[in-house]
């Protein structure tokens, strides 16, 4: 909330910097929820008395008071008229017209909230990925400014295993070995260590860069995460395109949602929990996927 009233109390911005593109939707959200309160926070330049904040709330205030950011009765009254986050689309353009763009990981399980985000954001603002990587190490980045798709590019040892293989020494491969159109999990050496493991994600090489001949791949799906039935193995990346087939204003608008094997009647199904905003009444009817996989 604090990082939000932050944000909103300056509309010279031009970038947004968040972890995972579900995050930048729980900030909207937490907007939209006391936006009339934030209003009132920036007309009058005074920090919320928000739970957890105690330690910390003197030198916000001192902050918030420094320079641009003090009582601002104009930004309120422009805000104010703009409307709250979901009151239009291309809400982020409006409220702070300098910005060009949102980073975010955007890939993945977190792929299913960007028709949302879109929205958000309008057409003029731009997506980007922050590449893919484990917390010891960065692996990929972007390629050409795709989300979802990645070109090896570390100075750590990233080797991989066949999807299919048994996990032993004797199956690793190195990136020139791999081929186009197989699935693959990544092993990563950092250079700061003497630690060798698998990451437990599985990737697909869709080809290979013609500047260098690096290994071009998207990720679809964690080893872990995957659920096998006795007929059927579904990937995370099937269970979110389902939630995006379904995600809409006019059936429920998805803000998370979770999975679990439904084995009370014959044949084992998989069955989700999902949280959202529900659509029009008529529309609240059972939709059925079937299970191609």
């Amino acid at each position: 909330m604090i990082h939000a009233l932050f944000c909103l109390v300056s509309r010279d911005l031009d970038r947004l910097i968040m972890t995972f593109a579900p995050v930048f939707m729980d900030l909207l959200r937490h907007v939209d929820e006391e936006y009339d309160m934030m209003l009132t926070w920036i007309k009058d330049g005074t920090i919320p008395d928000l739970e957890g904040i105690d330690h910390v709330r003197a030198h916000l205030q001192v902050s918030f008071e420094q320079g641009h950011l003090h009582a601002n009765p104009r930004r309120a009254a422009e805000l104010r008229e703009i409307g709250s986050p979901f009151s239009c689309a291309g809400w982020v353009a409006r409220v702070w017209p300098k910005m060009r763009m949102l980073v975010a990981v955007s890939s993945g399980p977190y792929a299913f909230v960007l028709p949302k985000v879109r929205f958000a954001l309008g057409l003029t603002i731009a997506i980007r990925g922050r590449g893919y990587g484990a917390t010891a190490s960065v692996v990929a980045a972007c390629y050409e400014d795709h989300l979802d798709t990645f070109v090896l590019q570390t100075e750590d040892v990233v080797e991989f295993l066949d999807a299919a293989a048994e996990e032993t020494h004797q199956n690793i491969l190195q990136p020139w070995n791999l081929e186009a159109g197989r699935q693959y999990q990544v092993v990563l050496t950092t250079r700061d260590s003497l630690w060798r493991y698998p990451l437990g994600d599985i990737i697909e090489i869709v080809g290979f860069d013609t500047n260098g001949g690096s290994p071009v791949f998207k990720y679809t799906g964690r080893k872990s995460s995957s659920i096998r039935l006795w007929y059927a193995l579904i990937s995370d990346s099937d269970l979110v395109a389902d939630i995006q087939a379904i995600s809409s204003e006019d059936i429920i608008q998805v803000h998370e949602f979770t999975v679990v094997v439904d084995d009370c009647e014959l044949p084992t199904t998989v069955g989700y929990f999902v949280e959202g905003t529900l659509g029009a009444p008529h529309s609240l009817v059972a939709c059925q996927i079937p299970l191609n996989k």
